[in-house]
């Protein structure tokens, strides 16, 4: 528990990023210093900005109206986020990209059912803790490949 607290393991009792520095300098025969990693303040600002602060759109001119906030807790999602970091698994971009490419899909999905799927998209720190973006990953890399793979073929 101690370990998981100091985010050198995660949850499932790997090694995060953190821990693996400290098992590194540990290692060495070389004596530094262990410079602990600062937030990732300008890819969290990112992803916060990037983040639909309520759940009212248009998409297509079609306008849905905003029942609550789910841009909330900047705080708690900073932690959230930057514990997802420090595990290793996700970059930032990853993360961001995958979340907007869910948004899209609920922006696209509420004018073909004509209501707001929106409304059903957690907090940010809810949708992080939860890991709500890790299905989207994949479908924005595989976007990434189809579209750098066609720029080749020009």
């Amino acid at each position: 528990q101690f370990l998981e607290r100091k985010e050198l393991v995660t949850e499932t009792g790997e090694v995060s990023l953190m821990g693996k520095e400290l098992l590194d300098f540990m290692d060495s025969a070389i004596k530094r210093r262990i410079v602990k990693r600062k937030p990732a303040t300008t890819e969290f600002e990112k992803f916060w900005e990037s983040f639909p602060s309520t759940n009212g759109f248009t998409y297509n001119n079609r306008t849905f109206t905003t029942t609550r906030g789910i841009r909330v807790n900047k705080g708690g999602t900073i932690e959230e986020f930057d514990k997802i970091l420090n595990e290793g698994a996700y970059t930032a971009d990853q993360i961001t990209n995958a979340m907007l490419k869910d948004v899209k899909i609920r922006q696209i999905e509420s004018v073909k059912k004509g209501s707001n799927q929106l409304t059903f998209m957690q907090n940010c720190k809810t949708y992080l803790a939860n890991r709500a973006f890790e299905p989207f990953i994949d479908i924005t890399e595989v976007e990434e490949m189809q579209s750098s793979n066609d720029s080749t073929d020009i």
